[in-house]
């Protein structure tokens, strides 16, 4: 069989019809713009502040059905499907890269080496093994956020993959009702040089920082929490957390990212975040909203 479809039985079936909605962002007016766009990934709110793509020790991966997983209040977060790390959001994030600008019921053309490039592998037979299970990982899921407002959305995180073996020729649908995630301003954009070789727990640090303009002080067992890690030792963690960190500050300054932290003697991680776009934005509307009080 030379083309299938990527599911969670490996088995090939039909292509559900097409539906088209709008693209998770516009299209960029002019370079500048276009630049910008291309530097970031972009991911919502309720995803980085959750532990759907968690910390996942080696080997620990658990499947669950219908679980609910630890998220921020503003969001309840049901989850079924093999558990997911930060490699499978770093996959997630280059589909959805790839696809932002497309209405979300089309499909987007790739194949797997562009795939393989994006994200800074070699095209290796092991490599490849490994893309093709994060991709049936990814379609095999099935998520129900719902926000306090009682909207929701329930679906996957991809819709459908279909390859090509011979001539690694990679299609991939998201979702059309998935861009209610995205909608208004409930995403935001992480720089992808920055996010780049950043540790696992670093990385949903970054993921989670990056979802706020004045982020409130949380707690070393709050982060546990939301990030799922499977680590049983507090202690240990707290120096993980203490060392993720260092990691994510070095980042920042390299890429011209205002962060820095501490953490008190009560375990209380203080951060200092001032993504300079966000802010920028934050500051006109929250000037506005002085003056007109």
């Amino acid at each position: 069989m030379t083309r299938s479809e990527l599911c969670s039985d490996g088995v090939a079936t039909t292509t559900s019809a097409t539906i088209v909605a709008e693209p998770l962002l516009p299209a960029p007016r002019g370079a500048a713009e276009a630049a910008f766009n291309q530097a970031m990934r972009i991911a919502p709110f309720a995803i980085l502040r959750s532990a759907l793509f968690g910390v996942v020790m080696k080997g620990k991966r658990k499947h669950l059905d219908k679980a609910l997983l630890p998220s921020s209040p503003e969001f309840t977060l049901w989850y079924t499907g093999l558990q997911l790390d930060q490699k499978d959001e770093d996959v997630w994030l280059e589909l959805v890269d790839m696809l932002k600008y497309e209405p979300t019921g089309r499909s987007v053309t790739t194949t797997v080496l562009e795939l393989l490039v994006r994200l800074e592998k070699t095209d290796t037979g092991p490599n490849r093994s490994v893309l093709l299970g994060q991709l049936m990982r990814l379609r095999a899921t099935a998520i129900n956020v719902r926000s306090l407002s009682g909207e929701s959305y329930i679906g996957g995180l991809i819709d459908t993959a279909e390859l090509n073996e011979n001539t690694g020729k990679l299609d991939v649908w998201l979702n059309p009702k998935i861009a209610a995630l995205f909608s208004g301003s409930r995403f935001t954009r992480m720089r992808l040089e920055v996010r780049r070789g950043l540790s696992p727990l670093s990385k949903w640090l970054y993921g989670y920082y990056s979802s706020h303009i004045q982020p409130s002080p949380i707690t070393v067992k709050e982060i546990h929490r939301l990030c799922g890690s499977s680590a049983t030792d507090s202690t240990k963690f707290k120096y993980s957390v203490r060392g993720a960190l260092k990691e994510l500050k070095v980042a920042c300054d390299k890429h011209n990212e205002n962060f820095n932290w501490r953490v008190d003697k009560s375990g209380t991680v203080h951060a200092d975040w001032r993504d300079s776009e966000k802010y920028k934005r934050w500051r006109v509307k929250n000037a506005k909203a002085k003056s007109c009080g």
